[in-house]
């Protein structure tokens, strides 16, 4: 079994228009107070997918039914009640929806590719990573990468990403994805490079044709 699973679907622009609304009274209760909370239908939507994924997820790798409610811990990282021993984090940006489900605490983001912004970069990374950027061929992509480790580190361990801005992150702990349009950082609190197996599972194509 591996360490974890990661469950995506990477070109939300693809969904049929009609997929919010067909699929929000599906919901539970808890969720769909969580989804309503958001003023724009885009960001509905990722809510109602990302709990898609965390269902199917649980479904598929754990025999789990779809859980009522979430709960926090004092870092208001959510966590399933009852379930001891599954850990799930979720993340998303424009075009991408991502749930990771594991045995030990973790942590994904997705990160969309952008223009570089040094600016923005001088607030958000170390002085060696300046350099690293500033020498890069492709700094917003590098940049991309950079900022998707430590929301991931930071998810993991539930913590502000604040905290780890200015941070060297510890060798072994991440495994990342360069997708093309976006990156995708995962974050293993306790484990370290030599044991990590991940299954990555596409939905995107699922969804799109029903």
């Amino acid at each position: 079994m591996p360490d974890a699973y990661v469950y995506l679907i990477d070109d939300l622009p693809t969904l049929p228009t009609t997929y919010l609304a067909d699929n929000f009274d599906r919901l539970p209760l808890f969720r769909r107070e969580q989804c309503l909370r958001y003023r724009h239908d885009s960001d509905r939507l990722t809510c109602l997918l990302a709990y898609e994924l965390l269902c199917q997820g649980l479904d598929a790798a754990y025999g789990l039914a779809p859980p009522q409610a979430f709960e926090y811990s004092d870092s208001s990282k959510p966590y399933l009640p009852g379930t001891p021993g599954v850990f799930f984090s979720i993340s998303h940006c424009a075009a991408v929806v991502a749930c990771a489900i594991g045995d030990s605490e973790l942590g994904i983001d997705v990160q969309d590719v952008r223009p570089y912004d040094s600016e923005v970069a001088k607030r958000a990374c170390t002085q060696d990573e300046l350099t690293r950027l500033a020498a890069a061929p492709d700094p917003g992509r590098l940049f991309c990468r950079l900022w998707a480790d430590k929301e991931s580190y930071a998810k993991a361990h539930g913590i502000s990403v604040a905290t780890v801005l200015a941070q060297v992150l510890p060798n072994g702990h991440i495994v990342g994805w360069d997708r093309g349009h976006y990156h995708m950082s995962l974050c293993f609190r306790d484990r370290v490079a030599p044991s990590r197996t991940v299954d990555l599972v596409n939905l995107t194509e699922h969804l799109v044709t029903g």
